[in-house]
């Protein structure tokens, strides 16, 4: 059955002060190169244009999706093109004038965990390692533990 493995999921992106439209294709089903195509490039930082101009918290988290689940959450958030690529540093260093703090919280696997200190590091704010009860990311910790559950993670890990 072939029918699924074509799935897929297009986030589009338009970077500031520019007409091109970039697009990251998503393919669930499918396996290693086959499951990420993209023409996007390593300055543009997933959810900066959605921003409001200030605020008290910013997470910087690995990926999109899980960008799009902290929005739903009233968390602020961006996320780099991958999490071994580093925030441009014209934007990072608005994004410091504009929020009070920053935490990176990456993946709780091999690559996340390094990732996030290293990054932590370079930027010079926080970070916060997921718990190794809980799934790998948030976007995975929500569907796991549910929307109550999910709320009360938040507020402790982030105080």
């Amino acid at each position: 059955d072939t029918s699924n493995r074509d799935l897929c999921y297009c986030y589009p992106f338009k970077e500031d002060n520019d007409d091109k439209l970039y697009l990251k294709i998503y393919r669930p089903l499918q396996k290693g190169i086959d499951k990420w195509r993209s023409n996007t490039k390593a300055f543009i930082v997933q959810g900066y244009t959605q921003l409001p101009k200030t605020g008290e918290l910013l997470i910087i988290t690995s990926s999109l999706k899980d960008v799009m689940c902290l929005y739903e959450y009233g968390y602020d958030s961006v996320a780099p093109q991958s999490e071994t690529t580093l925030l441009p540093n014209d934007k990072l260093l608005k994004l410091k004038e504009r929020f009070k703090r920053i935490i990176v919280i990456y993946n709780n696997d091999k690559t996340g965990l390094l990732a996030n200190r290293e990054q932590a590091a370079k930027y010079q704010c926080e970070y916060i390692d997921i718990p190794d009860n809980y799934a790998k990311d948030f976007s995975d910790i929500r569907k796991k533990i549910g929307h109550e559950e999910f709320i009360n993670f938040l507020k402790q890990l982030i105080k």
